[in-house]
């Protein structure tokens, strides 16, 4: 058929390995462009991480040295809330972590509660649950006995409850 138009069966070979090289470098080209625009979008995503990263660093690390701060104007609840702030943004923040520990273990507000008191129980102690607001502490006794201890006034609230 090739002999009846014309045209040779090698020159007909030549152009249809020619227009399917064109059609593999097009396909090429085209992968290459698309790996590229991948691979500049990982770049891109990885650097703005990395940004991110140092920011809440570095917001954390500045709400940490406003909690001393407010440590050091005797300003302990702000303190406790820069720092769960600061915690928040970087959790792996370990001074934050120690300070936080430390104001809500020994904040300064516990000690002007009630001064140190000794109660005799004559059993040994299970347990023990603040309330919500700190001011009274429940106390499990080894014999099933709840006894609730009123802080601010330092004494023990009657009947205690037998829970068997």
């Amino acid at each position: 058929m090739s002999g009846l138009l014309g045209v040779n069966l090698d020159e007909l070979n030549q152009r249809d390995a020619a227009e399917c090289a064109r059609h593999w470098r097009k396909l090429f080209f085209l992968s290459a462009a698309v790996v590229a625009v991948i691979a500049l979008l990982g770049a891109a995503t990885w650097m703005q991480s990395d940004r991110r990263q140092h920011l809440l660093t570095t917001a954390s690390e500045r709400d940490h040295a406003a909690a001393e701060q407010a440590l050091v104007e005797d300003d302990w609840p702000l303190a406790v809330a820069y720092l769960d702030r600061s915690l928040i943004y970087w959790p792996q923040n370990q001074d934050a972590v120690s300070l936080l520990w430390s104001l809500l273990r020994y904040r300064p507000a516990a000690d002007s509660l009630v001064s140190r008191q000794r109660h005799e129980l004559n059993q040994p102690v299970q347990g023990l649950a603040w309330s919500p607001d700190s001011q009274q502490l429940l106390v499990r006794l080894a014999e099933g006995e709840l006894r609730v201890l009123n802080v601010a006034a330092g004494q023990f609230v009657e009947p205690a409850i037998n829970v068997g």
